[in-house]
């Protein structure tokens, strides 16, 4: 048996790394829950919350030798198997949890990053990275 930790509305989704670029901070947002139970009067997190298109974050970026920053739009394009309940599940939906492994990210071009000696624009449209959840509160279930 294992302890999880279920995420609950106002936990954070955080973008923590980007491949071939550099993130200029660290984003996030805060999740909401959609499921009808909660813990502490915070909604249960489940599969599909956070990985809505209305839920994202920008955030700017560069990527040698384009140093005047672009934007980014950050998403979430995959969860890890670690990041969804096996056994328990809210209005028929897996209950997300932290998980032991990062998601994986999708971070779209918005405004591309600039070399500012030449003016040439990156040239990429997306990048790929990792992302986690992080606890505000901790609210800790136990699974077999």
């Amino acid at each position: 048996m294992t302890a999880k930790s279920v995420l609950t509305t106002g936990d954070l989704v955080k973008f923590d790394s980007i491949d071939g670029a550099v993130l200029l901070g660290t984003p996030q947002f805060s999740l909401k829950g959609s499921s009808r139970a909660s813990i502490n009067s915070k909604e249960i997190c489940v599969k599909g919350d956070g990985q809505q298109s209305s839920d994202f974050t920008l955030c700017p970026y560069n990527a040698p030798p384009f140093v005047t920053p672009g934007t980014l739009k950050c998403t979430i394009k995959a969860l890890d198997s670690s990041n969804l309940s096996k056994i328990a599940h809210c209005d028929k939906k897996q209950v997300l949890y932290v998980g032991s492994q990062q998601f994986i990210a999708n971070y779209e071009v918005i405004f591309k990053a600039i070399d500012p000696t030449t003016g040439n624009q990156d040239m990429k449209s997306s990048y790929s990275g990792k992302g986690s959840f992080n606890k505000i509160q901790l609210d800790i279930v136990k699974e077999n």
